[in-house]
């Protein structure tokens, strides 16, 4: 390494001193450090030892040169700029919760913790032009795909070299031009500089969440193109220019218009916030002290409501994108760039997803999401699905939010709208709206009782049929009581009993129809307690005096009176203004309840009648049996709505047909206003805000059984695709459960909405019964489709992983963490900031067979095995462990047929050293599993110990010992394992590995010991008990005993 602090000039200076020097040293320039400006120090200082290296001396550091000097003269000078990015991206890393530090609780992932600042401090030791490279790093990471902004990367180098290989007699070329001319810059050096810029966005994003907020809210209201150059070069060079040269003017002092895409891009992409003025009426003070007071960027590029593109927009051909085939035409617009959402805001984009499929009910975003929240608090104290409370309580965050915090969140809902409607299931055939509360059939049957649900039938009836007689519209529905005993015994004995209308005698019955029902059925159905009555639908006129009133009728099964019904009870069951008797008693003995769907017939006696005092053409009424002038019909009653085993609404056949025509008529046809046969989302939510619903019904009904859902279709498409609807659902609360262990720091992309989760093979792979929790391999297989938003695998690929690498998270196995004697699920994952500075997706695995040192003889000196005198203390200080990786890495295809991969299964090796000298490679996975508590195993591994400890002890506890439980082990001939060459060449007896309280030499040990199969007790003290218990199951086994304390 060259350490030059000021000599940037010789390194481009056509010089023949330069030249000549160049060439007798063989030099190569992508090695040379330069002294970064004083602005990037605290970036530089906070970063780990493997990043820092990386960025000074590894393969980042050798891309940020090249990629200088390549575009050294492309880019125009910004000094203002670079100091003022160099202060935000210190200020940035120096946040804790932004960029923590690795620690030793980290394990071999602390040199990869914290914020990936490597493409930066590379940059920033690479000069000028190199700082101004990350920089358009950025932009393209802001707006495209990992995959479109690798390809755009390699045509950019690729025409640049060609530029500067064309001769130009009119413009000699300078020798730092020729020798960048000449530079190999490899796909996967440029995938990694990506990759490195990427990660960056995420953690800076997320310490300027309030200020990159309000700026993606100002440019989602605009519309405007990056540029329209029309090669791919041509444009992203000349936005890259326009970008530097706006906000060096900005930086300096000189306030801004606004007028290309490209400028706008570097806005969100550089996290520098301007006060704005925007459209004209709208100031955004940002107090960003980065500039100077006064300086303004005016944005005057408001979006027609007309147009359909919104945000910052950019078009180009990618002719890298694939091995084959003409250029990929590629689109991005800002407003819909990956930026990520927390667990929470996944929420409301499911939320959106749903009420995306409620037609107009779900229009209304506000007062969807009140709907579902209404729904949610009708189940309390019933067992519910889990994905109810997940979307309630995005229902929540949407109503209690406010303002800025209001519109994002509408935003994601709108996100959803768009890209979502694959997310649940197929779009074509959607679940009913509201999970089909709103169909007549479904939540009838929901209802309290049967006045509820003649009630709700009576409410929409005259909106169905508004020019409806009272005889054309009637309700059946299906009543559960007792028949009183003598007409039972009667049944029993086959009487028929009497066939009679029973009216009171005073009544003034000519206004009631007198209704004589025929069964359909072939024979009887005996059912002893439920039955058939009949209820007007539309009020019947009434005569009191001289004024007509409007009232309701009910015909019920005589056989029930003196029983359930009492008089009171007759009359409170209809309308207090009904001045006649509100009941009649019809002999229903030979039609107890059978269901027939599609509807009865019904005898009618009839007579015209001129109704005084009503000056409206005349109407008829119906008279009992005892009418003089009455003739009979029958009518035929159609089904109409409403459930055939609760309540229905029946309309006679004149009716039926006229609505069937009129609904079936063509859209150009079809009559204005023709009401649906569905329930209003009001009336639902005010019943359910009444507590009119059976709660345990309600409950019952949004479990994810498909027969609940296909009222109006038996086509097993429709069918299948209830079931993946609900499927779905579910796995949306198996992966809330997952991200809620990972914690806050663990987000997810946003473009998985636009994915079909039923169709991800980590949900295929799980049913209702069985938690995604319960397996390691589906976890991850969960998280690395919600993390990338397109990496869909089946769990059977994470078999072996023990951590995954993307973007700026890690997401590692716990017990890879922890004290093997910690009570930590095998299946358990935690979540950490940072990344091992690879490109894509990694699945981290094993080598299959990691090696361990052989034992040399010169180490016999440090070999002592002493006996074990109750002592417990900590001999493996100089233990580390550590992370590296082979050159073993095989990319996943996953069917894009695109040139870069976007996951790979990376070969990793897990070393324990001591004091630097190598020791072994771990697999702890496999030694885990493997570990078993039965004795004769052949793995033994027992991690804790229920015996109770002695009361006597050999030893005192000083400040680096403890205790331990010995009782008698004069006897045992106990050795102690005080340094690893000990470890390696292990006593024949019983012994004790000295690592107490450090958990990173009792992994190691543990580990190493399962695999020898050696009987492994881990535990924070010696147990004597074990060791007996061990001993009397097999004397020959104690000889092979180490205990981990």
């Amino acid at each position: 390494m060259v350490s030059i602090s000021r000599f940037v000039p010789s390194l481009t200076a056509p010089t023949i001193e330069t030249t000549l020097a160049l060439a007798n040293l063989n030099f190569d320039f992508s090695l040379v450090k330069l002294e970064a400006p004083k602005e990037f120090l605290g970036l530089g200082n906070s970063l780990s030892r493997h990043r820092r290296e990386s960025a000074e001396i590894g393969p980042t550091h050798i891309t940020a040169r090249k990629l200088g000097a390549l575009f050294a003269q492309v880019v125009p000078s910004t000094p203002k700029l670079e100091e003022a990015y160099g202060k935000r991206v210190s200020e940035i890393a120096g946040s804790s919760d932004i960029n923590p530090q690795g620690l030793r609780s980290d394990g071999i992932f602390a040199d990869y913790i914290g914020a990936d600042g490597t493409s930066i401090w590379a940059a920033a030791t690479s000069g000028s032009p190199a700082i101004s490279v990350h920089l358009l790093a950025c932009m393209l990471a802001r707006v495209w795909s990992a995959p479109e902004a690798i390809s755009i990367w390699s045509e950019l180098v690729a025409e640049r070299k060609r530029a500067l290989g064309t001769v130009n007699h009119a413009e000699p070329l300078g020798y730092g031009d020729l020798l960048a001319s000449h530079v190999q810059i490899s796909r996967e050096q440029l995938a990694e500089w990506d990759n490195s810029a990427r990660a960056w966005l995420r953690r800076a994003d997320q310490a300027k969440k309030i200020e990159q907020t309000q700026v993606k809210l100002i440019l989602d209201n605009i519309t405007v193109c990056v540029n329209a150059k029309p090669t791919t070069y041509a444009s992203t060079i000349d936005a890259w220019r326009s970008a530097l040269v706006g906000m060096e003017r900005l930086v300096k002092g000189e306030s801004q218009n606004a007028n290309d895409g490209g400028f706008l891009l570097a806005l969100s992409s550089w996290h520098l916030y301007p006060d704005i003025a925007a459209f004209g009426d709208k100031f955004i003070s940002q107090h960003d002290n980065i500039f100077p007071k006064g300086v303004i960027l005016t944005i005057g590029l408001e979006s027609s409501p007309m147009q359909g593109k919104r945000g910052v927009y950019w078009s180009l051909p990618l002719a890298h994108m694939k091995y084959y085939g003409d250029p990929v035409q590629a689109h991005a617009t800002l407003s819909e760039a990956a930026t990520r959402v927390t667990i929470d805001e996944f929420g409301v984009l499911v939320l959106g997803t749903i009420i995306a499929g409620w037609g107009a009910g779900g229009r209304n975003s506000m007062e969807a999401a009140r709907m579902i929240i209404t729904l949610h608090k009708a189940v309390q104290g019933q067992r519910y699905p889990k994905w109810l409370d997940i979307v309630a309580s995005a229902a929540s965050m949407l109503v209690d939010a406010k303002d800025v915090e209001r519109t994002v969140l509408l935003k994601l809902i709108n996100l959803a709208r768009r890209r979502g409607s694959n997310f649940l299931c197929d779009p074509n055939s959607n679940p009913q709206p509201l999970f089909s509360l709103m169909q007549f059939e479904v939540f009838l049957p929901l209802l309290m009782d049967d006045e509820d649900r003649i009630d709700m039938l009576r409410k929409y009836a005259p909106t169905f049929f508004p020019e409806a007689r009272a005889d054309e519209v009637i309700i059946r529905y299906r009543f559960k009581g007792f028949l009183n005993q003598q007409q039972r015994q009667e049944e029993e004995e086959g009487g028929e009993g009497e066939k009679e209308d029973a009216l009171a005698a005073n009544d003034k019955s000519e206004e009631v129809p007198t209704i004589t029902v025929s069964s359909s059925s072939s024979g009887r159905v005996r059912t002893e307690t439920v039955v058939t009555h009949y209820a007007t639908a539309m009020p019947l006129a009434e005569r009191c005096g001289q004024v007509h009133q409007k009232a309701h009728h009910r015909w019920v099964d005589e056989r029930l009176q003196g029983n359930v019904f009492s008089n009171s009870h007759v009359n409170t069951m209809e309308s207090q203004s009904n001045k006649s008797k509100a009941i009649t008693l019809l002999d229903m003995s030979d039609h107890q309840w059978q269901v027939q769907s599609d509807g009865f017939s019904a005898a009618l006696r009839e007579r015209q009648q001129e109704p005084a005092g009503w000056p409206e053409s005349s109407e008829r009424t119906f008279l009992d049996d005892n009418g003089d002038d009455s003739t009979t019909k029958t009518l035929t009653y159609h089904h109409f709505v409403g459930d055939p085993n609760s309540a229905s609404l029946f309309v006679i056949s004149d009716l039926y047909e006229a609505y069937k025509q009129a609904s079936s008529a063509p859209l150009w046809a079809r009559k204005p206003n023709l009401p649906k046969k569905s329930l209003r989302f009001d009336d639902i939510r005010e019943t359910l805000e009444r507590g009119r619903v059976d709660r345990k019904k309600l409950a019952q009904h949004l479990y994810p059984a498909k027969n609940n859902y296909q009222l109006d279709s038996e086509k097993s498409q429709r069918a299948k695709s209830y079931d993946d609807y609900f499927t779905s659902l579910n796995a949306v609360a198996e992966a809330h459960e997952v991200y809620n262990a990972l914690g806050k720091g663990a987000t997810i992309n946003p473009n998985i909405i636009s994915q079909k989760l039923y169709d991800a093979h980590w949900v295929k792979a799980m049913s209702v019964w069985k938690s995604v929790h319960a397996s390691r391999e589906y976890q991850f297989a969960c998280i690395s489709y919600f993390d990338t938003g397109t990496v869909n695998l089946p769990p059977s690929k994470f078999e072996n992983v023990m951590a995954l690498s993307s973007g700026d998270s890690l997401y590692i196995s716990a017990p890879l963490l922890c004290d093997p004697s910690d009570k930590v699920a095998a299946s358990s994952i935690r979540h950490m900031i940072g990344n091992v500075g690879k490109h894509g997706l990694l699945l981290l695995v094993p080598p299959p067979v990691p090696q361990v040192m052989t034992p040399e003889l010169d180490n016999w000196r440090s070999i002592d095995h002493p006996v074990f005198e109750g002592r417990l203390e900590d001999t493996f200080r100089g233990t580390s462990l550590h992370l590296s990786f082979t050159d073993w890495s095989a990319p996943i295809d996953l069917g894009r047929g695109h040139r870069d991969a976007e996951a790979y299964v990376v070969e990793s090796v897990v070393s324990v050293n001591d004091n630097g000298r190598w020791i072994a490679d771990l697999d702890v996975l496999d030694s885990l599993k493997n570990g078993c508590g039965q004795f004769d195993h052949k793995f033994f591994f027992k991690s804790g110990c229920a015996h109770t400890p002695s009361s006597t002890a050999t030893a005192t506890a000083t400040a680096t010992t403890q205790t331990a439980t010995l009782g008698d082990i004069v006897d045992k001939e106990i050795s102690c394992i005080t340094n690893w060459d000990e470890f390696l060449e292990r006593p024949d007896t019983p012994s004790v590995a000295m690592t107490h309280n450090n958990w990173l030499a009792r992994l190691s040990i543990a580990v190493l010991a399962i695999r020898r199969g050696d009987r492994v007790f881990v535990n924070d003290r010696f147990c004597i008990q074990c060791l007996e218990d061990l001993e009397a199951f097999d004397p020959a086994l104690p000889a092979k005993v180490l205990f981990v304390v």
